[in-house]
């Protein structure tokens, strides 16, 4: 594995020389900006350099709005090979009769994902905000909620996880046409299977957002949620740790709804860059050395979390299954924004977080979340998580 900032290098290395004086330097400042601070933002990682450059030279220019064999503009050939590949080499991960690899980010794929599964408006049951759920889901000022009547679940005020016996009813009380499973905050392991059976009980469609997930669920040490949804929909560039983008994985009966409302129902061309990009990263997503690195990332997790409770921070939900935590910094009076801000200032990089029944705003916060996909790509010891973790527990504590 690559270690520390030579990640970086690689990735500058393949980059043209840039003649605007003005983007240069700001380039060159956030190099350096990201080679001296420590990256605990759960959304973020470092690419594979070949999933990111030189791609937008070859590919950046092509238009090729449609779908393989049926694009609206000529010359796309090897266009339709290079998509096809990308959708092989998916399904070959995450299996799924159906792929979509055109959505330009995760909050477009879940856009196609509602538009093709409700063309004609219904009710959405999806997590909470503030529970974990993502704006995209039903946040009252997405485009979702604009179109859709939103019902919001949320978890345990005890224990802050999902109460399934309470999903169920309220599931039954307001029969939504969808429900909403994955999350952008919560911690936990989510019951697929038991989603699946609450949803054939009042006969609604599930969805998956695995976006945060894609990456453990690729290297087989998380759940698939593939075989139980309706649709999932995922990013490459988080725990898969390669471009920005996003992906759906669907039964065949919505794949001609999904082609509709992917263009010219959300977006127009596809990038074809980004798709050439999401085939290499399904490349990398099948090496053991792949598995390796999200087994580590579970494990650095872990080891953040137990060492800030012998600090006696309180982490939500007592604990993580996945590759990030939320620490409830309200406990000790203090808003996520201003631990965030005083965070970045030595360095490390934490994003502010509501956490379950938060009394704070967004802008604000009662919580913080970290992640260790960044700097398990980095290769971050022991030694400097419990360097990290000492500093933020101090500062949780202090301010």
């Amino acid at each position: 594995m690559i270690k520390k900032d030579r990640l970086i290098d690689v990735i500058i290395e393949n980059l043209p020389k840039i003649s605007d004086t003005e983007i240069s330097i700001l380039l060159k400042n956030e190099i350096d900006k990201q080679k001296r601070t420590i990256n605990f933002i759960a959304s973020e990682n470092i690419p594979y350099a070949e999933t990111v450059a030189p791609l937008p030279l070859i590919l950046g220019n092509k238009y090729a709005e449609g779908s393989i064999g049926s694009r609206f503009y000529p010359g796309c050939s090897v266009i339709d090979a290079i998509e096809e590949c990308a959708i092989n080499r998916c399904k070959k991960l995450f299996g799924g009769e159906f792929v979509s690899v055109q959505p330009h980010a995760g909050s477009q794929a879940n856009q196609i994902a509602i538009l093709a599964l409700l063309p004609n408006g219904g009710k959405i049951m999806s997590m909470d905000f503030n529970s974990g759920g993502h704006l995209s889901h039903g946040h009252p000022l997405s485009i979702v909620a604009s179109r859709y009547q939103i019902v919001s679940y949320t978890v345990s005020k005890e224990t802050a996880l999902i109460d399934y016996d309470y999903l169920r009813d309220l599931a039954k009380k307001e029969k939504p046409n969808l429900i909403i499973a994955g999350a952008s905050s919560y911690s936990r392991s989510i019951n697929f299977s038991l989603f699946r059976s609450i949803a054939n009980e009042i006969g609604a469609l599930l969805m998956v957002d695995m976006a945060h997930i894609a990456g453990l669920v690729a290297a087989g040490i998380h759940e698939n949620p593939v075989p139980f949804a309706d649709l999932v929909t995922a990013t490459t560039h988080k725990t898969l740790r390669g471009c920005r983008g996003g992906f759906i994985i669907a039964k065949n009966k919505y794949s001609t709804a999904i082609e509709r409302a992917t263009m010219p129902g959300v977006q127009g061309g596809p990038f074809m860059n980004a798709i050439a990009g999401k085939a290499i990263t399904f490349f990398y997503a099948q090496k053991n050395s792949f598995k390796i690195y999200q087994q580590k990332i579970l494990e650095n997790t872990q080891f953040c979390i137990e060492y800030l409770k012998k600090m006696d921070i309180p982490i939500i939900s007592n604990g993580s299954d996945i590759h990030y935590f939320l620490l409830n910094t309200g406990a000790f009076g203090k808003s996520g924004a201003k631990i965030q801000d005083s965070l970045e200032n030595i360095g490390i990089l934490v994003n502010k977080n509501c956490i379950p029944f938060d009394t704070r705003s967004p802008k604000e916060t009662s919580g913080i979340r970290i992640g260790l996909p960044y700097e398990t790509a980095r290769s971050i010891t022991h030694n400097e998580l419990e360097e990290k973790m000492k500093c933020i527990g101090e500062m949780v504590r202090k301010i």
